[in-house]
C-alpha cells in the first residue's frame, strides 16, 4: 500500500507535563510532611492511600499524553486514523458522502474531541481539517499541518467516488 499522504502529529506541551510532573510530586510531599500533624497512624496511612492512588492516575494521565500520536495515513484504500494509544479508525472511500476543509482553530482541546459541531475531531496540530461526513451521517474531523498536500489528495478521489 503506497501512501499518498502520511502525517504523524505528537502532543508536545512542555507546560502541561511538568504540571502533571508536579501533581505527581504532590502526594509523596504530602505523606512526608503530613505524618508528624496526624492524630493517628490510622488517618495517616488512609490519608496516604488515597493520594497515592490519585498520584498514580495523574501519573498514568501524564503517560498517556507522553505517547499520544496521530498518525493519518492515506492510500487509495481510504483514510486510516491511529491515534495512539486510544482509538484506531479505519474510513474507506465509498463510505464517504461528503469530504471538505474548515477551519478547527476554535475546537478546544487536544487529543480527540466527542461531539464537536463537525463530530469526532482528531487534533494536536493544525488549524485547519478534514471535515469527513460519511453516508451512516457519522462525521469526523481530521486536523492537519499540511492542508494544501492533503486537499490534492482528497480531490483525486473525489472524483473517483463521486462525494461532494
Amino acid at each position: 500500500m503506497k501512501a499518498l499522504f502520511k502525517e504523524k502529529q505528537k502532543f508536545k506541551k512542555l507546560f502541561l507535563t511538568v504540571l502533571l510532573f508536579a501533581l505527581c510530586i504532590l502526594p509523596i510531599i504530602y505523606l512526608i510532611a503530613g505524618y508528624e500533624s496526624r492524630t493517628s497512624i490510622d488517618d495517616y496511612i488512609l490519608g496516604g492511600i488515597g493520594f497515592i492512588l490519585l498520584s498514580i492516575l495523574i501519573f498514568a494521565i501524564m503517560i498517556a499524553f507522553a505517547l499520544s500520536k496521530l498518525t493519518i495515513f492515506i492510500n487509495q484504500y481510504g483514510i486510516f486514523i491511529n491515534f495512539f494509544p486510544f482509538v484506531k479508525k479505519h474510513i474507506v472511500w465509498f463510505s464517504v458522502k461528503e469530504a471538505r476543509f474548515v477551519d478547527c482553530g476554535n475546537i478546544k482541546g487536544i487529543g480527540m474531541s466527542l461531539n464537536t459541531k463537525f463530530g469526532t475531531a482528531f487534533k494536536i496540530k493544525g488549524d485547519t481539517g478534514l471535515y469527513l461526513k460519511l453516508k451512516n451521517n457519522k462525521e469526523y474531523l481530521i486536523a492537519t499541518k499540511r492542508p494544501e498536500k492533503l486537499e490534492k489528495v482528497v480531490e483525486t478521489y473525489r472524483n473517483v467516488h463521486n462525494f461532494k
